[in-house]
């Protein structure tokens, strides 16, 4: 939705996501903006989001319990493809859904 009759104080404070921008003296926000869900993150990114998250004991353990193909790619991958058949895995011991898993995406490009 776009909004345009806010003033940039009150623009800032509606919830995220939301895109802000401003057009002479009017302050235009569109409170649906297309966020781009990232194909790929690096591992060093998954581990750094997981981290700030105060997960990342737990995630470490979850994989090591699990082992195998996934536990190597853990230790191993320089990339995490967020449509291969691991993550889904992963999500699932999570219990995360799909919106959570592409927030965590996002969130993780971002480090």
């Amino acid at each position: 939705m776009f909004i345009n009759n806010l003033s940039y104080a009150e623009a800032l404070a509606l919830p995220d996501p939301k895109h802000i921008w401003m057009a002479g003296d009017k302050v235009y926000v569109d409170t649906n903006p297309h966020i781009e869900i990232p194909e790929s993150i690096s591992n060093y990114q998954a581990r750094i989001a997981f981290l700030k998250m105060g997960i990342l004991p737990s995630i470490e353990n979850t994989i090591a319990v699990v082992g195998g193909e996934l536990k190597i790619r853990w230790d191993f991958a320089a990339i995490i493809n967020r449509n291969h058949p691991d993550i889904a895995k992963v999500q699932a011991l999570l219990g995360w859904t799909d919106k959570q898993c592409d927030e965590f995406f996002i969130e993780a490009a971002k480090h």
